[in-house]
């Protein structure tokens, strides 16, 4: 009787085992699906004299269901607006700050909508922002 309550001890165990190593390998594991950064300003001299102001964004696409985190600030420490875009042009991000951080998961299809858009708004005037994103996925 000992004999076969190891044997079938064995092939439970054997069981639990193979269960174990497939969910492993099935789960869904992260993968880097892009990093990268920028400057954007929102004004400065024009040659001949004058100077220009504009909201400027730059724009990354992203997969669908990304987590994108960010991070950005100010290169001279002063205060400025840092804003995220969705590809329709919702703001999913705006800070006016000397820097900060955030994440979203892009929930739309970059596509025919165009990217995501990391950027600068207006106020105040003559500011620059440094960024940095990160996206990872599961595969």
């Amino acid at each position: 009787m000992r004999p076969i309550r190891l044997a079938l001890a064995a092939v439970l165990i054997a069981a639990i085992a193979v269960l174990a190593v497939t969910a492993a390998a099935q789960w869904p594991k992260p993968v880097n699906c892009g990093s990268g950064g920028g400057s954007e300003s929102n004004g400065g001299l024009q040659a001949g004299g004058g100077s220009w102001t504009n909201a400027s964004v730059a724009t990354m696409t992203f997969p669908r269901n990304a987590q994108v985190t960010f991070d950005w600030s100010t290169p001279d420490g002063s205060v400025a607006t840092f804003r995220v875009l969705s590809p329709s042009g919702d703001s999913l991000y705006s800070e006016t700050a000397t820097s900060g951080s955030g994440s979203f998961t892009a929930s739309l299809t970059s596509g025919s909508l165009g990217g995501y858009g990391f950027g600068i708004g207006l106020t105040p005037p003559n500011e620059t922002v440094d960024y940095n994103y990160d996206c990872t996925t599961e595969s």
